[in-house]
């Protein structure tokens, strides 16, 4: 996962405690709520319609709550991945030299970036009801044209919010 898997270091004294780190699995799109949250901005329903707002994971105010479930990514060649917990799919065909079990093909790769950070192994065949999960969560975030869930006036935080514990 190189270029994708990276260190998000953030620093704001009397805010983030020094020291302070958090497992949240965030994007670099994340940003925009998150910078709209911190000036007190409303985003239109139709707008960064993939950012989630971090504050609470940078201000430690996240529990054990994820703040995102899942991320969709550009894979090679046009094609849709989905990163959830331990999993990335890629929406594509499987490779030939992997064939599935019971001879049914699977929907597309799966990589358990948990035993395989680098994506070697194509456990999609072992693994064929988290692939086809996967597929239909990724195919549900596509036609919704979204993964954020749609904002309304009370779903956001303002500046008076962000206190720590």
């Amino acid at each position: 996962e190189g270029g994708v898997r990276m260190p998000l270091i953030a620093r704001w004294p009397g805010k983030i405690p020094a020291g302070a780190t958090s497992a949240q699995f965030v994007s670099l799109v994340d940003m925009i709520a998150t910078f709209a949250a911190l000036t007190g901005q409303s985003l239109p329903a139709d707008a960064a319609e993939d950012s989630f707002n971090l504050l609470p994971a940078f201000l430690g105010t996240d529990g054990s709550r994820p703040i995102r479930e899942s991320i969709v990514l550009k894979a090679a060649a046009f094609q849709l991945a989905l990163r959830s917990g331990r999993w990335k799919f890629i929406d594509r065909p499987a490779s030939a030299s992997a064939p599935a079990a019971n001879d049914i093909a699977p929907p597309g790769q799966l990589y358990d970036l948990e035993a395989d950070p680098a994506e070697t192994a194509d456990v999609a065949a072992q693994h064929p009801e988290i692939a086809t999960q996967l597929k239909a969560q990724l195919d549900a975030l596509v036609r919704a044209s979204r993964t954020a869930p749609v904002r309304d006036a009370g779903d956001r935080s303002t500046p008076a919010d962000w206190t720590q514990p």
